[in-house]
């Protein structure tokens, strides 16, 4: 059996990747080993068209977001993810969730 875990985080907005599936580019400064601060940029799938229409809607290259991004881990194989929700801080929208199985296994995104 699969294990799913969603981490929500904030991260700037590098990328709209208007592709099949569409896809966010993030990036977050985060502490690497000894201590030492690293970029770390990750490629996101969106695969609810509702959930990428309010992306572009809303958000533009450079905006700070909160994304929760869910992560299926299979007993086997590579591991899977896609955005589950975000939020713009200052507002007053509230994150849209996610509950749709994905449209098909998208491999391994880093």
């Amino acid at each position: 059996m699969s294990k799913i875990t969603e981490t929500t985080r904030a991260v700037k907005v590098t990328d709209l990747l208007q592709e099949y599936p569409p896809s966010i580019l993030v990036s977050e400064t985060v502490i690497g080993p000894a201590g030492k601060l690293r970029l770390f940029t990750q490629k996101v799938q969106v695969l609810d068209a509702d959930l990428w229409a309010r992306l572009m809607a809303e958000v533009k290259k450079g905006d700070t977001i909160s994304v929760t991004v869910k992560t299926i881990w299979p007993d086997e194989g590579r591991y899977y993810t896609s955005l589950a929700s975000f939020t713009i801080p200052g507002t007053s929208s509230e994150a849209h969730s996610l509950h749709r199985e994905p449209l098909k296994a998208v491999g391994n995104v880093n």
